[in-house]
């Protein structure tokens, strides 16, 4: 339909705006404009183009404190459909699970990142060493408080 390619195109643009705002360092304004080609690309079923964005929308909002939760409840609630970002969605998750202190919680993400891409190519090196000291600390911090 016409006017759902329409509602798409304008929300890709949207979506490469923003995305072009936060790299330029404008992260209020880039949130804003991708929430706004969110809103525009909702149902239009382009989910290749439109995954990437609902992801860099999540990750922006999980990191910072004051956005936080809505970026963990988008996180764990926005990706139920596709599959093939479930990996890279719960290294966020153990990322942002861990800025907000719930070491529990992120060593949980964190463990079923590292299984599921455990062998990935080397590139991924950096986030999976990462995560696997998030889990070590963890334990180490649980270790700690047992009395």
């Amino acid at each position: 339909r016409p006017d759902t390619l329409q509602r798409f195109v304008h929300g890709a643009l949207y979506g490469v705006q923003g995305l072009a705002l936060v790299a330029q360092g404008d992260t209020t304004r880039g949130i804003a404009v991708l929430d706004s080609a969110r809103v525009l690309m909702a149902g239009t079923n382009a989910v290749n183009f439109v995954t990437p964005i609902e992801m860099r929308y999540a990750m922006l909002l999980s990191s910072m404190p004051t956005t936080r939760r809505r970026g963990i409840y988008h996180l764990n609630f926005g990706f139920t459909e596709t599959a093939q970002v479930y990996p890279i969605v719960q290294y966020y998750l153990g990322r942002a699970w861990e800025a907000e202190g719930r070491l529990d919680s992120a060593s949980v993400a964190y463990s079923r990142f590292l299984r599921l891409w455990n062998d990935s190519d080397s590139i991924y090196q950096p986030m999976l060493q990462q995560a696997r000291d998030a889990v070590q600390r963890a334990a180490g911090e649980g270790q700690a408080t047992t009395p």
